[in-house]
């Protein structure tokens, strides 16, 4: 209940501060207009801060952001950096982060790049794939959930005309954390399938997201 309340006063933040006028990717630090319940104890009152990407484009962004605070977050950590991948067409917060309500920010940034373009040249989109998915969920690591650690991972990988698991699992697309692409890869290898051609390459999203 206390994550669905905290949630909810996202509607509620304004926009503080935008740079669309600097960056071909623009973005906004967002700091909530109301408090809100600390997430680590919820009889203590906070304030959210948001950056949010806007992405516009067709491309891919990889995002490192950054804000330092006049005074210190829930974690006792004054400058706290992050990075996310934000799909084309697609607005994300990058950085989200609460403190005490006294806490505001000193300098925020958001630096984006475009990512390179797959290659498809290895695929076999003319070859149909039969896949059974596996009985248990994708394993979203718990210090990734704690850390905020969330994303898209893209998936080569190839299968046989004999029902069987995935072989030559690939991360083309990586969600910019280590443990969430490497938990990925295993789940993909719980699949079993098939294609119609003798063999087949084929590419799966999958994407870890904390909401």
């Amino acid at each position: 209940m206390k994550q669905v309340r905290l949630w909810a006063m996202i509607a509620m933040l304004c926009a503080c501060h935008g740079l669309a006028a600097q960056s071909p990717h623009p973005y906004e630090y967002m700091r909530g207009e109301y408090v809100v319940p600390c997430p680590d104890d919820d009889k203590v009152e906070c304030i959210w801060h948001r950056l949010v990407v806007d992405n516009k484009s067709n491309d891919t962004l990889e995002c490192g952001s950054r804000i330092a605070y006049n005074g210190i977050n829930r974690d006792q950590i004054a400058t706290l950096e992050h990075k996310m991948v934000v799909l084309p067409s697609s607005r994300r917060a990058v950085l989200a982060d609460t403190t005490k309500t006294d806490v505001t920010a000193a300098s925020h940034s958001v630096q984006c790049k475009a990512r390179r373009s797959l290659d498809d040249s290895m695929l076999t989109p003319q070859c149909k794939a039969t896949l059974k998915q596996p009985t248990g969920g994708i394993d979203y690591p718990a210090d990734s959930r704690k850390a905020g650690q969330e994303g898209p991972v893209m998936l080569d990988f190839s299968l046989t005309d004999h029902e069987a698991a995935p072989t030559d699992i690939t991360i083309v697309g990586s969600s910019l954390w280590p443990k969430l692409d490497e938990s990925a890869k295993q789940y993909v290898g719980q699949y079993l399938g098939k294609t119609q051609c003798k063999q087949g390459r084929f590419r799966m999203p999958l994407i870890f997201r904390l909401q």
